[in-house]
């Protein structure tokens, strides 16, 4: 471990095993650890604070129930999706709850003792090309955009690289070598789920096809105060 997840590793145990009411510390037989290794994964995934007690129950809005039900159901079958490295690409309109909703599956997916990473398309690549030069990089690129169990992959479609078929190669690469190693991958994105033919080609498009089940968010922003409909 690095010296930085150290200290975030003594941090949880503070805060879940030494503070547990139940076992006063000890962790013999507790549930406490359980919920240490689960925390830890979330700290260890790069899951953003924000989105670290993110669940789909959470959502309530009807102009997305539909698309929570389906991530419900996604969750209900999380063992199966990941025997098959069936993931998801939550599209549509910004505002509605795609990365929280992406997150949370991620959440649940630590329950059942899988690993997971979170990060953008945007992020990615510069890794990706980095790894180019540095054999450091692209290992820790390999250990954690291509190996781990579940991968979020957010913001795709707002890279601000201008460079289309570097971003079109490292996407093709995640998609391909995930999908081979059936590893389930989540992306999210404004992009219509059709438009991303036209964006990164009809390789990519035909890979999601192949390893995803899409899920369609519409609506109005959440963000721009519509709480009430």
């Amino acid at each position: 471990l690095s010296e930085r997840d150290r200290k975030m590793l003594l941090k949880l145990k503070e805060k879940i095993i030494l503070a547990c009411p139940k076992c006063k510390g000890s962790a013999i037989g507790c549930s406490c650890l359980d919920d240490f290794r689960v925390e830890f994964r979330k700290v260890k995934s790069n899951l953003p604070t924000k989105y670290r007690s993110a669940k789909a129950e959470d959502i309530t809005h009807p102009q997305i129930l539909q698309a929570r039900q389906t991530l419900q159901d996604y969750v209900n079958k999380i063992t199966n999706h990941k025997s098959s490295g069936m993931g998801l690409v939550l599209y549509g309109s910004p505002g509605l709850g795609k990365t929280y909703l992406a997150s949370a599956v991620l959440n649940e997916a630590f329950k059942f003792g899988y690993t997971g990473y979170f990060t953008t398309l945007d992020r990615c690549v510069n890794e990706y090309a980095s790894g180019w030069k540095d054999l450091d990089l692209k290992m820790e690129f390999t250990g954690s955009v291509l190996e781990k169990d579940f991968l979020v992959l957010d913001e795709v479609g707002n890279e601000t690289r201008t460079n289309m078929a570097l971003v079109r190669g490292c996407l093709n690469d995640i998609l391909r070598h995930r999908s081979n190693s059936l590893l389930p991958t989540i992306i999210t994105s404004n992009l219509a789920f059709e438009k991303f033919a036209s964006a990164y080609g009809d390789e990519i498009y035909s890979l999601l096809h192949e390893s995803s089940i899409p899920v369609s968010f519409e609506g109005i922003d959440f963000r721009k105060g519509i709480t009430n409909l």
